[in-house]
């Protein structure tokens, strides 16, 4: 009787700890079953799925010691008492569901073609002739921020694409993914453009202003 009275002791604090974590667990598989999301502080997937695991893990143990006498060594009685402390002193895991105070998935591509205008512009850039080297001197502003995607939980960077034509980019290019920024050069002419996700819509769209024109930055590529 008194293994059982333990058990049910046990098994309660593990639920009532777990379930104070539940939004940041339910938030961080739903992040990693997701080909493409918004989310750009999301939960510490890690720390959410290692807990997640370790009290299933916890509890299938348990129910297997108390139904077979097991001898319960003292982390055994330590771990529901130790996760109880620590969320009643830390509090749940952080959660970004909706994104809803963070910067938008247009102003920060914005962003980043400004980023890439100031690069084209530098001298010697190349322009369309080096794209590797303009991601590169993008990367590495300071300005610069993520996409705020993540694909399965993995963050996705922006990437810059060369138009083959040379025509300014105003629909989306078959396969892209948000965070493709455009870039297009005739002569000494160039423009930028970039695709986000359309959050109304929740498909694949260029960035555009209030009136709904794509938002295309031009320059001249410095000799």
């Amino acid at each position: 009787m008194l293994r059982w009275l333990r058990f049910l002791l046990y098994a309660a604090l593990l639920v009532a700890g777990v379930a104070r974590h539940g939004p940041a667990i339910r938030a961080a598989v739903v992040l990693l079953l997701s080909p493409m999301r918004f989310s750009p502080a999301a939960p510490c997937l890690g720390c959410a799925l290692a807990l997640a695991a370790l009290a299933v893990g916890y509890g299938v143990w348990l129910a297997g010691a108390t139904l077979h006498r097991w001898k319960m060594p003292l982390w055994t009685h330590l771990f529901p008492l130790a996760l109880i402390a620590a969320t009643l002193r830390l509090g749940p895991l952080p959660i970004d569901e909706d994104a809803g105070g963070a910067t938008p998935a247009a102003d920060r591509a914005l962003t980043a073609m400004r980023l890439v205008r100031a690069a084209v512009e530098r001298p010697g850039s190349g322009g369309c002739a080096n794209p590797r080297e303009i991601e590169r001197a993008v990367a590495s502003s300071h300005e610069l921020l993520p996409t705020g995607y993540r694909a399965h939980g993995r963050a996705v960077p922006f990437q810059l694409e060369v138009a083959p034509s040379g025509v300014a980019v105003r629909e989306p290019a078959p396969g892209a993914r948000p965070g493709s920024l455009y870039l297009a050069c005739e002569g000494s002419r160039f423009w930028i453009s970039a695709a986000v996700i359309d959050g109304s819509a929740g498909k694949l769209a260029m960035v555009r202003d209030g009136v709904g024109k794509v938002v295309m930055l031009a320059g001249e590529v410095s000799p």
